[in-house]
């Protein structure tokens, strides 16, 4: 009897052994990681007033230019090359420099290199400058400073580089005057030689020239009412040669 209350205890006791034994800890599920979050794409800020800001060179802000553009009415420039290379089939009107401001020293400075007068305002260099230039051609003192000036206000006008030389090199060595109307003093205006005029289709009506001495006597004179070619010869013992009505004289 005992051993068989022996073989039942056996039996259980391993059972609530194998109960009470701690079981292996199953290893954790690692957590899943957090999907990283898309950045943001850069996106431009917009300007103050909403618009793209304008590329290129910009007029200074004080200077307020409306140029009136086809379909477009009026419209206030901001940036040189908005005149100088601008939209296709935009074709820019009349301009104008809505009140200037008092000039700064470079307008200052550009203006008195122009030798403009107390009647011509500063602004007018600017529209210059809003000019295209590339078959511009300089034919007076006066024309190639007022180009040397504007230039100091827009430097980086497209013919800046050519037009400056070329202005530069007129008033290094001017080309010699017209002989239109008026009194030349021979060996310094004009050279001695035999100089032509020409009509062209319509002949001269009333062309009067005269060669005078030192002491203002006539040498030599001519009237013209109906050719449409005069020849006259300048000697250099000849003191002014005097042209009226007769248009361009040319040297041959």
């Amino acid at each position: 009897m005992r051993r068989i209350a022996a073989l039942l205890f056996l039996p259980l006791f391993l059972l609530a052994s194998a109960c009470e034994a701690p079981s292996e800890a199953e290893p954790a599920e690692e957590p899943a990681q957090a999907a990283e979050a898309p950045s943001p794409s850069p996106s431009a800020s917009p300007s103050p007033s909403g618009e793209p800001e304008p590329e290129g060179v910009l007029i200074p802000a004080g200077i307020n230019i409306n140029c009136s553009t086809r379909g477009s009415g009026r419209t206030r420039v901001l940036a040189w090359e908005e005149v100088w290379r601008p939209v296709p089939h935009v074709r820019i009107g009349t301009c104008e420099v809505i009140n200037p401001p008092r000039a700064n020293k470079l307008e200052e400075e550009a203006a008195k290199v122009a030798e403009y007068s107390g009647t011509q305002d500063y602004s007018d260099l600017y529209l210059f400058c809003l000019r295209d230039l590339s078959e511009h051609e300089i034919t007076t003192e006066a024309h190639a400073k007022e180009v040397l000036g504007a230039f100091l206000i827009c430097p980086e006008h497209p013919d800046a580089e050519t037009l400056s030389e070329t202005a530069q090199n007129h008033l290094d060595d001017p080309p010699p005057l017209p002989l239109g109307n008026g009194t030349y003093r021979v060996g310094e205006d004009i050279e001695a030689g035999t100089y032509v005029t020409e009509s062209g289709d319509r002949p001269f009506s009333n062309c009067y020239w005269e060669r005078t001495d030192a002491d203002g006597g006539t040498i030599d004179n001519h009237f013209s009412a109906s050719a449409t070619r005069v020849e006259v010869t300048i000697q250099a013992s000849d003191h002014t040669f005097t042209s009226q009505g007769c248009g361009i004289w040319e040297k041959q």
